[in-house]
Protein backbone atom coordinates (compact mmCIF):
# COMPACT_ATOMS: atom_id res chain seq x y z
CA UNK A 1 0.00 0.00 0.00
CA UNK A 2 1.48 3.21 -1.26
CA UNK A 3 2.36 5.92 1.41
CA UNK A 4 0.57 3.95 4.54
CA UNK A 5 2.10 6.03 6.97
CA UNK A 6 0.70 9.46 5.71
CA UNK A 7 -2.36 8.68 3.54
CA UNK A 8 -4.61 7.57 6.82
CA UNK A 9 -8.27 6.52 5.83
CA UNK A 10 -10.65 9.71 7.19
CA UNK A 11 -13.09 7.39 9.74
CA UNK A 12 -15.74 9.71 11.85
CA UNK A 13 -15.10 8.58 15.42
CA UNK A 14 -17.99 7.17 17.01
CA UNK A 15 -16.88 7.76 20.69
CA UNK A 16 -18.82 5.90 23.66
CA UNK A 17 -17.58 6.07 27.46
CA UNK A 18 -18.48 3.44 29.70
CA UNK A 19 -19.86 4.30 33.18
CA UNK A 20 -16.19 4.18 34.28
CA UNK A 21 -15.11 7.74 32.77
CA UNK A 22 -11.72 5.75 32.53
CA UNK A 23 -12.66 3.55 30.33
CA UNK A 24 -13.59 4.50 26.27
CA UNK A 25 -15.55 1.72 24.01
CA UNK A 26 -16.08 1.64 20.28
CA UNK A 27 -18.21 -1.33 19.70
CA UNK A 28 -18.42 -0.53 16.25
CA UNK A 29 -15.02 -1.55 15.89
CA UNK A 30 -14.77 -4.18 19.18
CA UNK A 31 -11.90 -1.76 20.91
CA UNK A 32 -12.18 -1.23 24.79
CA UNK A 33 -8.83 0.87 26.70
CA UNK A 34 -8.82 2.02 29.93
CA UNK A 35 -6.67 5.22 31.03
CA UNK A 36 -5.27 5.97 34.60
CA UNK A 37 -7.25 8.28 36.46
CA UNK A 38 -5.12 11.48 35.95
CA UNK A 39 -4.74 10.98 32.25
CA UNK A 40 -7.08 12.42 29.51
CA UNK A 41 -9.31 11.43 26.51
CA UNK A 42 -9.06 13.64 23.59
CA UNK A 43 -11.34 13.33 20.40
CA UNK A 44 -9.45 12.97 17.65
CA UNK A 45 -11.05 15.72 15.88
CA UNK A 46 -9.95 17.96 19.18
CA UNK A 47 -6.43 16.31 18.85
CA UNK A 48 -6.24 17.41 15.05
CA UNK A 49 -7.31 21.20 15.78
CA UNK A 50 -4.36 21.35 18.14
CA UNK A 51 -2.04 19.72 16.34
CA UNK A 52 -2.67 21.77 13.42
CA UNK A 53 -2.61 24.99 15.84
CA UNK A 54 1.31 24.13 16.40
CA UNK A 55 3.09 26.19 14.65
CA UNK A 56 7.21 23.90 12.77
CA UNK A 57 9.89 24.51 11.28
CA UNK A 58 9.56 21.66 9.19
CA UNK A 59 7.48 22.56 6.40
CA UNK A 60 7.25 18.74 5.40
CA UNK A 61 6.33 17.54 9.07
CA UNK A 62 3.98 21.05 9.05
CA UNK A 63 2.05 19.96 5.71
CA UNK A 64 1.84 16.20 6.64
CA UNK A 65 -0.44 17.74 10.02
CA UNK A 66 -2.43 19.49 7.68
CA UNK A 67 -3.46 16.58 5.84
CA UNK A 68 -3.70 13.59 8.65
CA UNK A 69 -7.39 12.53 9.38
CA UNK A 70 -8.43 12.02 13.15
CA UNK A 71 -7.29 9.46 15.37
CA UNK A 72 -10.08 7.32 16.53
CA UNK A 73 -9.40 8.53 20.04
CA UNK A 74 -6.41 10.03 22.22
CA UNK A 75 -5.15 9.40 25.52
CA UNK A 76 -2.44 12.26 26.76
CA UNK A 77 -1.00 12.51 30.54
CA UNK A 78 -1.94 16.33 30.71
CA UNK A 79 -4.24 18.40 30.16
CA UNK A 80 -3.98 20.45 26.71
CA UNK A 81 -2.90 23.51 25.93
CA UNK A 82 0.63 22.02 27.23
CA UNK A 83 3.65 23.68 26.55
CA UNK A 84 5.89 20.65 26.02
CA UNK A 85 5.72 17.15 24.43
CA UNK A 86 2.45 16.19 25.57
CA UNK A 87 2.95 11.94 26.43
CA UNK A 88 0.13 10.36 24.50
CA UNK A 89 -1.28 7.14 23.12
CA UNK A 90 -2.95 7.65 19.92
CA UNK A 91 -4.95 5.06 18.17
CA UNK A 92 -5.90 4.99 14.40
CA UNK A 93 -8.16 2.81 12.03
CA UNK A 94 -6.99 1.84 8.49
CA UNK A 95 -7.40 -0.35 5.91
CA UNK A 96 -5.34 -3.76 4.98
CA UNK A 97 -5.30 -2.93 1.09
CA UNK A 98 -3.11 -5.29 -0.51
CA UNK A 99 -2.03 -6.80 3.24
CA UNK A 100 -2.92 -9.56 5.00
CA UNK A 101 -4.34 -9.61 8.32
CA UNK A 102 -1.92 -13.05 9.60
CA UNK A 103 1.04 -10.56 8.39
CA UNK A 104 1.56 -7.51 10.81
CA UNK A 105 5.30 -7.01 10.26
CA UNK A 106 4.71 -6.77 6.45
CA UNK A 107 2.41 -3.53 7.75
CA UNK A 108 4.81 -2.61 9.97
CA UNK A 109 7.66 -2.69 7.62
CA UNK A 110 5.89 -0.76 4.90
CA UNK A 111 5.45 1.94 7.15
CA UNK A 112 8.88 2.18 8.13
CA UNK A 113 10.27 2.37 4.71
CA UNK A 114 7.66 5.09 3.73
CA UNK A 115 9.01 6.84 6.65
CA UNK A 116 12.08 6.98 6.98
CA UNK A 117 12.81 10.70 5.49
CA UNK A 118 10.45 12.07 8.38
CA UNK A 119 12.59 10.94 11.23
CA UNK A 120 16.02 10.69 12.66
CA UNK A 121 16.63 7.68 13.35
CA UNK A 122 14.84 3.94 13.40
CA UNK A 123 15.68 2.65 17.11
CA UNK A 124 13.71 -0.87 16.65
CA UNK A 125 12.66 -2.04 13.49
CA UNK A 126 9.25 -3.75 13.22
CA UNK A 127 9.44 -7.25 15.26
CA UNK A 128 6.63 -9.26 15.94
CA UNK A 129 4.85 -9.22 19.59
CA UNK A 130 1.23 -9.36 20.63
CA UNK A 131 -0.98 -6.52 21.50
CA UNK A 132 -4.75 -7.78 23.34
CA UNK A 133 -3.55 -11.31 23.18
CA UNK A 134 -3.54 -10.61 19.13
CA UNK A 135 -0.35 -11.02 16.41
CA UNK A 136 1.16 -7.77 15.56
CA UNK A 137 4.21 -5.78 14.80
CA UNK A 138 6.14 -3.13 16.83
CA UNK A 139 8.76 -0.71 16.04
CA UNK A 140 10.22 2.60 17.36
CA UNK A 141 11.64 5.93 16.30
CA UNK A 142 13.09 9.32 17.09
CA UNK A 143 13.35 12.50 16.28
CA UNK A 144 12.94 16.32 16.58
CA UNK A 145 10.41 18.72 16.33
CA UNK A 146 11.57 21.76 16.19
CA UNK A 147 8.84 24.56 16.50
CA UNK A 148 8.69 27.76 14.23
CA UNK A 149 10.22 29.62 17.64
CA UNK A 150 13.12 27.55 17.29
CA UNK A 151 12.41 25.12 20.41
CA UNK A 152 13.05 21.73 19.89
CA UNK A 153 11.73 18.56 21.40
CA UNK A 154 13.32 15.25 20.79
CA UNK A 155 10.81 12.57 20.62
CA UNK A 156 10.69 9.11 20.93
CA UNK A 157 7.46 6.96 19.28
CA UNK A 158 6.57 3.77 19.41
CA UNK A 159 4.13 1.88 17.12
CA UNK A 160 1.83 -0.61 16.97
CA UNK A 161 0.19 -2.48 14.16
CA UNK A 162 -2.88 -4.79 15.10
CA UNK A 163 -4.74 -6.34 11.96
CA UNK A 164 -8.24 -8.21 12.29
CA UNK A 165 -8.70 -11.21 11.71
CA UNK A 166 -11.82 -11.46 9.26
CA UNK A 167 -12.35 -7.73 8.72
CA UNK A 168 -10.65 -5.36 6.37
CA UNK A 169 -8.75 -2.92 8.62
CA UNK A 170 -5.91 -2.47 10.99
CA UNK A 171 -5.45 -0.73 14.57
CA UNK A 172 -2.41 1.43 14.53
CA UNK A 173 -1.42 2.45 17.89
CA UNK A 174 1.09 5.10 18.23
CA UNK A 175 2.40 6.54 21.52
CA UNK A 176 4.85 9.46 21.36
CA UNK A 177 6.89 10.79 24.81
CA UNK A 178 10.16 12.49 25.24
CA UNK A 179 12.56 10.28 24.23
CA UNK A 180 14.74 11.38 28.11
CA UNK A 181 11.12 10.96 29.58
CA UNK A 182 11.16 13.83 31.71
CA UNK A 183 7.40 14.39 31.85
CA UNK A 184 6.07 10.62 31.33
CA UNK A 185 7.39 7.21 30.71
CA UNK A 186 7.35 4.96 27.93
CA UNK A 187 6.44 2.00 30.28
CA UNK A 188 3.60 4.08 31.71
CA UNK A 189 2.39 4.18 28.04
CA UNK A 190 2.96 0.24 27.76
CA UNK A 191 1.04 -0.02 30.68
CA UNK A 192 -2.10 1.57 29.23
CA UNK A 193 -1.90 -0.61 25.62
CA UNK A 194 -1.70 -3.78 28.21
CA UNK A 195 -5.45 -2.74 29.18
CA UNK A 196 -6.69 -2.87 25.34
CA UNK A 197 -9.51 -5.51 24.59
CA UNK A 198 -10.41 -5.88 21.02
CA UNK A 199 -13.68 -7.95 20.33
CA UNK A 200 -13.87 -8.49 16.47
Amino acid sequence: MKQLFISFIFILPVMGFAADTNIYSNPAFGIKITKPASWYFMSGNDFLENVRDTKLDDEKLQQLLQKSSAPLIVLTKYAEPLDDLNPSLKIRILPLGEFTEDKPLDIGNDIVRHSKDLYSKVEVEPTETTVAGRKASYHKFTYDIVLADKRVFHACSEVWVVPIKGHQFFFMFISDTRADEKNGSRTEIKGILDSVKIDK
